[in-house]
């Protein structure tokens, strides 16, 4: 859980390398980029790079009264895999505004060369209504 939530501070904070430093450097890692209207796949290390050039065009942005947590973790660990889903939630203010942001986020990773690393991750958006409304 340590890998994946800096992954989400490291591209906050505007530090691309140590985004990218959470990442398998492999041609078969992917990013999946998604919303209700769009979605981008990013495969391997190179594209991958490209995807987060936001983080470098946005590197001057404080976004430091931003949290990030990750809850309501499930993960497996399975020798050198692991995967995990988790509650992605971006919650604060940021330049008079507040921000909100509440996702799931699927992640698998790889341990290479006795350190934990990302080879596939993915943002799901959570509808608004909560489940339990919908039940009724």
């Amino acid at each position: 859980m340590n890998v994946i939530l800096n992954e989400s501070v490291t591209a906050r904070d505007g530090d691309f390398d140590g985004t990218m430093s959470t990442y398998l450097n492999d041609e078969n890692t992917v990013r999946l980029s998604y919303s209700l209207d769009n979605y981008e796949i990013s495969s391997g290390w190179d594209e991958i790079g490209k995807s987060l050039d936001w983080i470098k065009e946005n590197a001057d942005m404080d976004l430091s009264g931003v949290k990030i947590s990750k809850e309501n973790q499930i993960v497996k660990v399975t020798g050198n895999t692991a995967w995990s889903i988790c509650d992605n939630i971006w919650k604060g203010e940021y330049d008079g505004e507040q921000v909100n942001m509440n996702t799931i986020q699927i992640t698998f990773l790889e341990k290479a060369d006795g350190e934990w690393k990302i080879s596939f991750v993915t943002w799901l958006p959570k509808p608004e209504t909560e489940k339990e409304n919908l039940e009724e």
